[in-house]
């Protein structure tokens, strides 16, 4: 009798562990990455025992959307933006088993486009020398050039933020009119500002 109840037993952790359900496990290679504000790709091995689906909360991120178990190396493309801000894409890869789910997550992190603005691109100024005053906004480190190398210009390169820069023009001694030209740059982008001094 004995002999008969341990079979039972026995035969009940068998059938027990045979119907027992398979967790789903999911892991990515590449959990965050950054990519500029012209765009790029991203590839992360995505490894899992079960077959998976994507989501990804911005629309204009283009990734496959499902795969199947095993380990597959996956590319996302992240578009050019012109946003001004730096944003966050989140791609969520899911793995569903019989009763359970698991996630792997990567982060993309995308730099803003360059913005670059000055307050005025012209100015006059008297024979007899003075100031100009210019607000530089910028989403980036700037710097500026001048065409006349006797003006004196405070500060000459800045970074992120509102700056108010002074420009100090001398006396006009050439019996001309003078014409200055300040150029901002910022990356790709450029701005320019005209001084004109009376003779």
């Amino acid at each position: 009798m004995k002999k008969i109840f341990s079979l039972i037993v026995l035969f009940s952790f068998l059938v027990v562990s045979c119907t027992e359900d398979v967790a789903p496990v999911i892991s990515v290679s590449v959990a965050s990455a950054n990519v500029g504000y012209d765009g790029g790709e991203v590839s992360t091995l995505v490894s899992s025992n079960f077959a998976w689906t994507a989501t990804c909360d911005d629309d204009d991120i283009i990734f496959p959307e499902s795969m199947s178990a095993g380990s597959n190396m996956v590319t996302v493309i992240v578009p050019p933006t012109e946003s001004e801000i730096t944003n966050s894409f989140k791609v969520t890869f899911t793995a569903k088993g019989e009763s359970t789910t698991s996630s792997a997550s990567l982060i993309i992190t995308q730099a803003p486009a360059p913005y670059l603005e000055i307050d005025k691109t012209k100015a006059s100024v008297p024979q007899a020398g003075g100031e100009v005053v210019v607000v530089v906004e910028a989403n980036d480190s700037w710097t500026v050039d001048c065409t006349n190398p006797y003006l004196t210009i405070v500060p000459d390169k800045e970074g992120v933020g509102k700056t108010k820069v002074i420009i100090t023009v001398p006396e006009n001694t050439t019996g001309k009119e003078q014409r200055s030209t300040l150029t901002f740059k910022s990356g790709p982008l450029t701005k320019e500002l005209e001084i004109v001094q009376s003779k």
